[in-house]
């Protein structure tokens, strides 16, 4: 018999993805759009709007622009503009639509062991076809993701594959892929492995572990809630997301705000939150902070269960799947069908040949962070 306190061992211990069907009892699922169109109303959204069409890069969140509409204003202009997407997307719930009860009220996260999470702790998704979030990895916590509406496709890699990581553009907290999965070039593929897809269907539940890349797209009109379950290991990511800010703060703060807009992600405030502090001195402090946080979680952090006592559970489980890999001829077949749904436009091959995001992006690598965090915590030790 599954219990929450199974589920939530589960979930926080699982080194795979995860599906989980019949879980989810929210009465969210019963909504149609109709419904949507009524519970939200008149409410403004802010929509990233993006290329249904070919493009060298990743569709990165500074490279598209924005437009507010109403709920029923996205509805009919996705109908009226097929060759352009709209994404609400990563927005908490406890800074947007903060006057629908009757949306918040209906989202908790008990049946999967954590009861204390709820609406505050959760973000909304609402995008049209074509939609998607570019390849990247969150440095913090496990994601659990629950689709409402439509279907939303996943591809997910283990943390060790390469895929070309890079802090640009930055945003604290995640790593993105310079891999363009939305309109890739083959070749650029031919060494990739390890991939494990899921289409989400209205009331499947996600459950991504830490660090695993991924790439989603919506197939059609799709909504999903999320929330990132925190782990012990967040307090060590904490140093190395501090390094990273350490160092784009020093390095960008100079520049005008045209180059510092190649850096930063528009969730960066233009880099105004990274500049607070005027010099390195009060900047190394942020560190130092994170490091005595550090130390004090260390004493106390239980480790993590072990992944037989996991794999353990699972087996008892009939309705948590792991997901397995693709093989290397279903995953390049996935990539040839992503390949033909645009044309390629030679005019757009052109790479970006800024030398100053080339050399912050070498300094900004995870093996560079991961170094200068071991000599830290070496020091600190001492």
């Amino acid at each position: 018999m599954c219990t929450t306190s199974n589920l939530k061992d589960i979930i926080i211990s699982t080194t795979e993805p995860l599906i989980i069907k019949n879980a989810l009892r929210w009465e969210l699922l019963k909504w149609d759009l109709d419904k949507w169109v009524a519970v939200l109303n008149n409410e403004e959204l802010i929509f990233r709007r993006g290329k249904n069409g070919f493009t060298k890069n990743p569709q990165f969140e500074n490279t598209t622009d924005t437009i507010r509409l109403s709920f029923t204003e996205f509805l009919n202009y996705q109908k009226s503009n097929p060759s352009e997407w709209l994404y609400f997307d990563y927005k908490y719930l406890k800074e947007w639509l903060l006057n629908i009860s009757e949306l918040q009220k209906n989202i908790d996260w008990s049946n999967f062991g954590f009861p204390e999470l709820n609406f505050e702790d959760s973000t909304i998704w609402i995008g049209s076809e074509g939609a998607h979030t570019p390849c990247h990895m969150d440095t913090y916590g496990c994601n659990l993701i629950a689709q409402i509406y439509g279907k939303k496709q996943w591809l997910l890699f283990p943390p060790q594959e390469d895929l070309q990581p890079t802090r640009i553009p930055y945003e604290e907290s995640s790593i993105y892929s310079k891999m363009n999965f939305f309109t890739p070039n083959l070749e650029d593929f031919k060494d990739i492995k390890n991939c494990h897809t899921v289409i989400l269907n209205p009331g499947d539940v996600l459950i991504l572990p830490h660090r695993w890349w991924h790439y989603v797209e919506n197939l059609e009109l799709a909504i999903s809630i999320n929330t990132w379950i925190k782990l012990p290991i967040d307090h060590e990511e904490r140093i190395g997301e501090a390094i990273v800010n350490l160092l784009v703060s020093q390095m960008i703060k100079k520049l005008n705000p045209e180059l510092q807009n190649k850096f930063l992600n528009p969730s960066s405030n233009n880099g105004q939150e990274l500049f607070i502090e005027e010099n390195i001195t009060k900047s190394l402090s942020i560190v130092q902070t994170c490091l005595d946080i550090y130390k004090e979680s260390e004493q106390s952090s239980k480790p993590n269960l072990q992944s037989a006592y996991c794999k353990g559970l699972l087996q008892s489980l009939s309705n948590i799947k792991v997901l397995e890999a693709l093989s290397e001829q279903d995953f390049k077949t996935l990539i040839e069908i992503q390949t033909k749904k645009f044309p390629v436009k030679n005019s757009e091959l052109d790479e970006d040949s800024n030398q100053l995001v080339k050399i912050l992006d070498t300094m900004l690598h995870d093996d560079v962070v991961n170094l200068i965090k071991q000599k830290l915590l070496k020091n600190y030790y001492k």
